[in-house]
């Protein structure tokens, strides 16, 4: 589950969005419908490889145990670069699970004037392709 708020663009008021991996397959909420996404999980993983190839400063440190929805888990902070952004994160992995749990991600793209907060929660039981 994900909210995003920018600003530097027109309307710049929060944007909700949901998105279920399940069976191999990812689906979107948009605008209350479900779809398949529109990029195979091969893209995704192709477009994470190019964006780790373009960061050119990369710094993470863990910095402390907390709860989250009361798991125990390490939160660690994270800087990224890249020749159009500097981008900051704080993310939450599990101590029992080794998984995600939750990420707040501060993105600046500098020149563009846009800054972009992104807040997502992750959930890892009962999860189903949604009816389409």
């Amino acid at each position: 589950y994900s909210t995003q708020a920018s600003t530097g663009v027109e309307n710049g008021k929060p944007v909700s969005s949901e998105m279920v991996f399940a069976g191999g397959a990812r689906y979107v909420l948009y605008n209350g419908k479900w779809n398949p996404s529109p990029l195979s999980t091969q893209e995704m993983k192709a477009m994470d490889e190019r964006n780790r190839k373009n960061v050119k400063n990369v710094s993470c440190h863990y910095v402390h145990d907390e709860s989250v929805n009361g798991e125990s888990a390490a939160l660690y902070n994270m800087h990224t670069e890249t020749p159009s952004s500097k981008n900051d994160h704080q993310i939450w992995i599990s101590k029992s699970k080794g998984l995600i749990l939750r990420q707040e991600t501060d993105l600046d793209a500098g020149a563009a004037n846009r800054k972009t907060h992104l807040s997502s929660r992750y959930e890892y039981s009962n999860v189903q392709a949604p009816k389409q």
